[in-house]
C-alpha cells in the first residue's frame, strides 16, 4: 500500500507546537505580550526543577496567548489559513507543513473508514504477504490524489518543497530537465507504477504467471514511449541510466568495482 510519505502526518497538537515555536522566537509578535511578560529560555531555564516545575504564571499567560493566537489563524477555511499564516511572515516550508497536515485531518476519517476492513494480524504471523484488496488500494490511491490536488490548489508554487530540500534528490533521479519537464515525468511514472502495482496487488505481491510478467514488460515499454514524446533521446537515455532496473541492478553489480560515470555507461 502506498501512501504519502512527505509533509502528511500530524495533528491540531503539531501545527500548535509550529506556531509556539515560530512564535517563541519573537515573542513581541504574540499579541498581548512583550519582553517582560514572555521571559527568554536564557532567563527561566535556572528556575526549572529538574523533573519539570509547574508553569509560571508568565508561562502560562504566554501559552494561552499562543493558543488564542492559533486559533485565530486557524478560524475560517483553508485558503483563509495560507493566507493567514503568510500575512503572518511564516516560512513557504512552515506553510506547508501546518496546511498539509490540516488537509491529512480533513482526509483522515475517510482513510479510516477504508482501511476498517483490514484483517489485523497477530504479531506471530507474516505481515509480508498481506495486502489491501484491489478496490480497497484503488481507493486510496485516488484519496490520495485528491489529497495531493489539495494541496497544490491551496499553495500554488509553495506546495512544492523548496530547491535546497530536494535539489540533490532530483539531481541524482532526473539530471539537469528543467521543472517542467520533472512534473511531466513523475506524473507518467506515477501513472504506470499504479497499473503495475495493481497486478503485484491481485498476485499478492509476486510475479508468478507469464502473462503477469508480459503485462509489466508493456507496461515499461508503454511507459518508455510517453516518456519519449516529452524527453528528447539523450534525456530519455539519461533519465533509463538513473531509473532503469537494469541501471539498479548493475549498480548493485558494481558496487565493489566502483566505476566512473563512463565506465558505468
Amino acid at each position: 500500500m502506498k501512501l504519502p510519505t512527505l509533509l502528511l502526518i500530524g495533528s491540531l497538537a503539531a501545527n500548535a507546537a509550529v506556531v509556539t515555536l515560530y512564535f517563541a522566537k519573537s515573542p513581541a509578535a504574540v499579541p498581548g505580550t512583550s519582553d517582560a511578560s514572555a521571559p527568554s529560555t536564557a532567563s527561566t531555564a535556572p528556575n526549572s526543577a529538574p523533573g519539570g516545575a509547574a508553569p509560571t504564571a508568565a508561562e502560562t499567560a504566554q501559552t494561552a496567548a499562543l493558543a488564542k493566537v492559533w486559533t485565530q489563524l486557524q478560524s475560517g477555511d483553508l485558503n483563509t489559513l495560507v493566507a493567514r499564516l503568510r500575512a503572518a511572515g511564516f516560512s513557504p516550508s512552515m506553510i506547508r507543513t501546518i496546511v498539509a497536515s490540516q488537509v491529512y485531518e480533513q482526509f483522515s476519517e475517510r482513510r479510516k473508514a477504508l482501511l476498517a476492513t483490514q484483517e489485523e494480524l497477530p504479531y506471530w504471523k507474516n505481515r509480508m504477504g498481506s495486502t489491501l484488496d484491489p478496490k480497497t488500494q484503488a481507493a486510496l490511491r485516488e484519496l490520495n490524489k485528491e489529497q495531493t490536488a489539495l494541496i497544490k490548489n491551496l499553495l500554488g508554487t509553495d506546495g512544492q518543497p523548496g530547491t535546497d530540500e530536494t535539489s540533490r534528490y532530483q539531481r541524482r533521479q532526473y539530471g539537469d530537465l528543467p521543472r517542467g519537464k520533472i512534473d511531466q515525468v513523475q506524473a507518467i511514472v506515477s501513472d504506470y507504477s499504479e497499473l503495475t502495482q495493481e497486478i503485484y496487488t491481485k498476485t499478492n505481491g509476486t510475479v508468478q504467471l507469464a502473462e503477469d510478467r508480459e503485462k509489466i514488460a508493456y507496461l515499461e515499454k508503454e511507459k518508455l514511449a510517453d516518456l519519449a514524446k516529452i524527453l528528447t533521446p539523450q534525456e530519455l537515455e539519461d533519465y533509463q541510466l538513473r531509473n532503469s532496473s537494469t541501471a539498479s541492478q548493475l549498480r548493485y553489480s558494481l558496487s565493489t568495482f566502483k566505476p566512473t560515470e563512463e565506465e558505468f555507461r
